[in-house]
């Protein structure tokens, strides 16, 4: 067994190194909030490449706003964040696609466009959305 002495040295001998942690962790966690942006804005991840093409279903984020995106299947892709204003979505196919948070303001559609809900088109603002909870709320 350690005497009380030897005890009471060794936690006061750390008192400093535990401090300095503390600082030190507290200093990080302003450096990092510095980085700007609520929890929520920074959990949704943007896509590096927003380029419309079969092979792209990671949307998120991107302006894609004014697009005549005619024909293209977007089937289950995301774009959750997405500007999507004014986008033309005549006979493509959105059906499961994630559109939490997109905009979506002017976004054409016709009868010939699948909706995310699977209804035929043309959409209205619920058939925009996805019926998932997880997607119901939007921000605009």
């Amino acid at each position: 067994m350690m005497p009380i002495r030897s005890i009471a040295s060794r936690v006061t001998a750390s008192a400093p190194r535990r401090s300095l942690l503390a600082a030190l962790v507290m200093a990080g966690g302003l450096a990092l909030s510095a980085c700007g942006g609520s929890p929520n804005a920074s959990s949704l991840l943007h896509s590096s490449d927003c380029k419309v093409i079969a092979t792209n279903s990671n949307l998120a984020g991107c302006n894609l706003s004014g697009q005549d995106l005619n024909g293209i299947d977007l089937q289950s892709d995301n774009l959750r964040g997405a500007n999507l204003t004014n986008v033309n979505l005549d006979n493509a196919n959105i059906e499961g696609a994630k559109l939490k948070g997109a905009k979506t303001a002017g976004v054409q559609t016709n009868k010939f466009t699948v909706c995310v809900n699977a209804e035929p088109g043309p959409c209205t603002e619920s058939g925009l959305r996805s019926p998932s909870t997880s997607d119901a709320s939007q921000g605009h």
